[in-house]
């Protein structure tokens, strides 16, 4: 059967290419969804008014999880076939698509001009997931991800490293077992995608079972999200900012029942509290088993008491989706329950030395990918932004114990693997594993 009828272009054809050949094992999987705890979030969803709907968001009143669910899934019923045939038998390809654009340039224009709210963010995830087409059933898994559509330093000339992609391979580097969900570069000339196969390797596996070999032999686990879901697609369609960026970062593939423990970077439109409370609902309602989440913003400036929870004074001063050599504001979640946010001052809590103008970095493909490359070796201030990152992935394992000398111990214990060059060798594997000839910049 053929999954999806939106074409996104020669780039993306081995990627299309490895979903097709999933299809099989994801209708298997939705197919028991009438027998799942989740089943009552679908009922009556034919009878759903996306006009009610459109009322509530203009009005300024947030969507409860089971309207944003539902609306989610006109969106999944415009790019994925399977999904379509099998829980809105009525509605033509055409509709699909007339509905899911408007249901996301709807809810893209709430975030802007008045926000989203957690249950909204919460119901739009837990249905993203019923898009995966590919689970794997683990005990527990980290994850470390970035919104992007960050404001950067106000121009698209200048960026950073790509801390999330190599914090994961930091982790996995360290023993712990990581997955990394991404895509290409969209105001940066390199996203995860680009990094992993611009180092030679080969992220468009075939079939399940190989990507699990893989897994087990480097615990990393990397996943494009054109290869394991649709929903991404509308969006190339319409060719306008929606927001997939904020629910395809939260909807990697991730068993409900592995114990995940997630960093996760927001830009300026979603405050870190905003997003640690979509996970504890998500926990709630069984989509996610939440052992840990640390869900961080980038700052420019130093916030008051007052401003901490703000999210006017959060989308004024965001402007990076990871660690801010200024101040970076960390909200820390674990199971159903928002344990607090913090703001963390400069590089001082993480005992290492970065500054701002350490970490600008030539928006062009080699300056980036030589300036990752200096970072997985542990190189000067780029090593320590890194570092700085995956000691904060690592805090999400134990949020109930967040002390600045167990994060500046972690951000020591991640500059020893990547000085010692196990990150290093870790992508080497990585890339020699997927069939790929690894690259030097």
């Amino acid at each position: 059967m053929r999954v999806t009828n939106i074409a996104l272009g020669k780039k993306y054809s081995k990627k299309v290419g490895m979903l097709q050949s999933l299809w099989r094992d994801y209708e298997e999987r939705i197919r028991t969804l009438p027998q799942s705890d989740h089943w009552e979030f679908f009922a009556d969803r034919d009878h759903l008014c996306l006009g009610t709907l459109d009322t509530k968001s203009k009005n300024g009143n947030g969507l409860t999880f089971k309207e944003a669910f539902q609306g989610m899934l006109l969106v999944i019923s415009a790019t994925n076939n399977i999904f379509r045939k099998m829980f809105f038998p009525k509605l033509s390809y055409a509709e699909a698509v007339a509905k899911g654009s408007y249901y996301l340039t709807m809810m893209a224009a709430k975030e802007a001009y008045v926000g989203l709210e957690a249950e909204e963010v919460a119901g739009m995830a837990a249905a993203g997931m019923m898009d995966l087409f590919f689970v794997p059933n683990l005990h527990m898994m980290f994850e470390t991800c970035g919104m992007g559509a960050d404001r950067g330093w106000g121009t698209k000339t200048v960026k950073t490293i790509n801390a999330s992609t190599l914090s994961a391979i930091v982790l996995a580097a360290m023993g712990l077992p990581t997955t990394k969900h991404g895509s290409y570069g969209n105001t940066t000339k390199i996203g995860s995608t680009d990094v992993l196969e611009q180092s030679g390797a080969n992220v468009a596996i075939d079939g399940a079972e190989e990507l699990m070999r893989i897994f087990k032999k480097t615990r990393f686990l990397f996943t494009d999200a054109h290869t394991v879901k649709t929903l991404h697609y509308l969006s190339h369609l319409l060719k306008v900012e929606t927001v997939n960026h904020v629910i395809g970062p939260m909807t990697g593939p991730v068993s409900s029942s592995t114990r995940l423990y997630k960093l996760m970077g927001v830009n300026h439109n979603v405050h870190p509290l905003t997003v640690a409370g979509a996970y504890t609902e998500l926990h709630r309602e069984g989509f996610v088993n939440l052992g840990g989440a640390v869900i961080v913003g980038g700052v420019n400036a130093i916030p008051k008491r007052e401003d901490l929870h703000s999210p006017t004074w959060f989308r004024d001063h965001c402007f990076l989706d990871e660690v801010s050599p200024v101040a970076t504001i960390v909200c820390l979640a674990t199971g159903p329950t928002v344990l607090g946010t913090v703001c963390l001052e400069g590089s001082a809590p993480f005992g290492v030395e970065f500054h701002e103008h350490d970490l600008k970095v030539p928006n062009e493909m080699h300056t980036l990918m030589q300036a990752n490359q200096k970072a997985l070796r542990g190189e000067g201030p780029l090593g320590n932004y890194l570092a700085a990152n995956t000691a904060l992935a690592r805090m999400a394992g134990e949020t109930e114990f967040f002390t600045l000398d167990r994060l500046r111990d972690y951000t020591e214990d991640a500059l020893k693997v990547l000085q010692s060059g196990a990150a290093e060798r870790l992508l080497d594997v990585y890339v020699e594993e997927t069939g790929g000839t690894r690259i030097v910049w």
